[in-house]
C-alpha cells in the first residue's frame, strides 16, 4: 500500500459543512476507498485503532461527528 496520511486536513468549516483536503498519492491519484483497498488482516487492529483515534480527534478537538462512516467514505 502507498504511503498515506492518517486523515485529510480541514480547509473550511461553515455551519454544518466541512471541506477537507484531497487525499492522494505522490502521482496525484486518490487513495483507494476502504472497500477497494487490499489490506492484510494482521493490519486490522492497527487500522481500527487509528480510525477510532481520528474520530475522537474530530469530536474532541473540532466538535464534529462523521455521520456516514462506511467503507465507501474511508480512504
Amino acid at each position: 500500500m502507498a504511503s498515506w496520511y492518517s486523515m485529510s486536513e480541514p480547509l473550511v468549516l461553515r455551519l454544518h459543512v466541512l471541506v477537507m483536503s484531497f487525499v492522494r498519492d505522490k502521482n496525484g491519484w486518490a487513495y483507494p476507498r476502504l472497500k477497494d483497498a487490499i489490506i492484510h488482516s494482521d493490519k486490522y487492529p492497527e487500522l481500527y485503532y487509528q480510525l477510532i483515534k481520528n474520530m475522537r480527534i474530530m469530536y474532541y478537538k473540532y466538535r464534529l461527528v462523521h455521520t456516514d462512516l462506511s467503507e465507501y467514505n474511508l480512504l
